[in-house]
């Protein structure tokens, strides 16, 4: 009995251990340690890909010296080190720690180049990075003689980027995640002298324009929503749990269009801006927006004589909206037979985000009062307005 219980401790003691210990050297050939070289400013790529099978793991212990980062173009196998240009005095050695698949310890021993004495590239390091956000910097050379001639030295520039040979270093960067490279500077004697660079790009920040609109019931609806930021084109969806007025649908592009026919009131919803980025994953953002439903305007008529002694109609919806309003304008009246329906406004365009819009009338109307026959102009029914209070505006001909 105690042998059976014994062996049921071990069977059970098997099933709980870790099948690998972990935070110990790596267990891959020649990987419990690695070495590189990199002069004094500069950087250097780590092939690490025998040091795993499904991926190399994070960056366990960072270096005293530089920056170390999973390289853009192969971050599953590959490290890169940038060295910061200020430490050791008189160079020396920089040590991190990465972990491998099982989340053992690859130690990486980097043997620095003392600096030289010669050309010196500045600034430092480049402003914050953000995907699809334009950047400038101006690199310059010291130490030399001039003229300086740059070029790209270890490493790649982030997409999006250029460096031109008089150290103008400019675009738009289209990847998020780390960066790393490095800059040489050769003066007009053939001196040379590099500097690295690493970083982040950051995902872009997200603005949707607008972030509210007036939908018209009965009349369609149409507008393109456009997003702030990013690298374009830009996707659009509808996050769950928000709400469109029913009838309203938002596609891929980022259209608005539809016919609503429910009662008015507000609908908020959530759209997922994406950006076509590139690097780990998706950069979205979830922007609100605000659909107002309102009942259809009434539209008003009025006659204003012009400064020229020319009279304007001017058609009023009451308030300004996102949409447009086209109003049918219908004549009537004695005066049409000396004037001809075809010499008045028949339709008349109110624009989107305006309240009214102004008509000129020919030059032998004029307002109500004048000597003349009667002519009246008249709402006529239309999709998404209605008929206000005031549906006529009474003209009369000078003729």
């Amino acid at each position: 009995m105690r042998a059976i219980s014994a062996a049921l401790a071990a069977v059970a003691l098997a099933l709980v251990a870790p099948a690998h210990a972990v935070d110990q050297p790596s267990t891959y050939p020649g990987c419990a340690e690695r070495q590189a070289d990199v002069p004094w400013g500069g950087a250097v790529t780590l092939d690490l890909s025998a040091c795993q099978s499904f991926g190399l793991g994070v960056l366990a212990t960072p270096p005293a010296h530089g920056q170390a980062s999973p390289a853009p173009d192969a971050p599953a196998e590959q490290f890169v080190y940038v060295h910061g240009g200020t430490g050791p005095a008189g160079g020396g050695e920089d040590h991190f720690v990465v972990l491998d698949d099982n989340s053992d310890r690859i130690r990486v021993r980097v043997r620095i180049a003392p600096p030289s004495l010669g050309v010196a590239i500045s600034p430092g390091s480049l402003p914050g990075l953000r995907a699809g956000t334009p950047m400038a910097a101006t690199l310059a050379a010291s130490g030399g003689q001039a003229p300086y001639a740059f070029r790209l030295g270890e490493g790649t520039l982030p997409p999006g980027l250029s460096l031109s040979a008089d150290g103008r270093l400019q675009g738009a960067p289209t990847r998020r995640g780390p960066y790393a490279f490095s800059v040489v500077a050769r003066d007009a004697r053939g001196a040379e002298g590099r500097h690295a660079y690493a970083g982040d790009v950051a995902a872009a920040k997200f603005a949707l324009a607008p972030a509210s609109a007036t939908v018209v019931r009965g009349q369609r609806f149409e507008l393109k929503l456009s997003a702030g930021g990013g690298v374009p084109p830009h996707r659009y969806s509808l996050e769950p749990g928000g709400t469109l007025p029913p009838g309203i649908t938002l596609s891929d592009d980022g259209w608005l269009r539809g016919v609503v026919a429910v009662m008015p009131g507000d609908y908020r919803a959530g759209v997922r801006v994406t950006d076509a980025s590139t690097g780990p994953g998706e950069s979205f953002e979830v922007e609100p927006l605000v659909l107002r439903l309102v009942a259809p305007p009434a539209i008003s008529l009025e006659v204003v004589p012009d400064p020229g002694a020319r009279a304007t109609l001017v058609v009023d919806r009451g308030q300004a909206l996102a949409v447009a309003t086209h109003v049918v304008i219908e004549a009537s009246g004695e005066g049409l037979a000396g004037l001809g329906p075809a010499s008045l406004p028949r339709t008349v365009l109110i624009l989107p985000g305006e309240r009214r819009a102004r008509a000129p009338l020919p030059p032998e109307v004029m307002p109500a009062g004048a000597p003349g026959q009667p002519i009246t102009l008249t709402v006529s029914p239309g999709p998404g307005y209605r008929a206000g209070a005031r549906v006529e505006a009474r003209l009369r001909s000078a003729r």
